[in-house]
């Protein structure tokens, strides 16, 4: 979800502030074990030494939720004899985020097997000019 708005008259003409809202819900990432033969098609009695995923016990990711902001000046600047515009914007990008892993995927025994790196907020400056 992105959300703008720009100023268009009085002292605050140019300027732009916005936000962004990005959201993911939980996944599953995997499923706990199983020794149980009686949950499989075919059981035997030798199953029972033999490990299967429990579709009934899945393990989840959480959900991920980030919040974006900036704000931008849009003026006309005299370039080689020419008037451009211009266009400076402070953005902030994961704002809610301090970084760290998030796990992605477990073992059946509930062990994290692999891990995202989740990257910390950031702040960055961009313009553009159109010639």
């Amino acid at each position: 979800l992105i959300s703008n708005y720009a100023f268009t008259e009085g002292r605050m003409k140019g300027w732009a502030v916005g936000t962004g809202v990005r959201w993911a819900s939980n996944a599953v990432s995997g499923y706990y074990d199983s020794y149980d033969p009686a949950l499989f098609t075919h059981p035997s009695d030798t199953q029972n030494l033999i490990s299967y995923p429990d579709l009934k016990s899945p393990q989840h990711t959480p959900a991920l939720f980030n919040l974006d902001a900036w704000v931008s000046y849009t003026t006309r600047l005299p370039v080689f004899g020419k008037s451009v515009r211009a266009k400076f914007q402070l953005n902030g990008r994961a704002l809610t985020e301090s970084g760290g892993l998030t796990t992605i995927l477990y073992e059946p025994d509930g062990t994290p097997a692999q891990y995202r790196i989740n990257d910390p907020r950031t702040f960055f400056m961009t313009s553009t000019f159109d010639f």
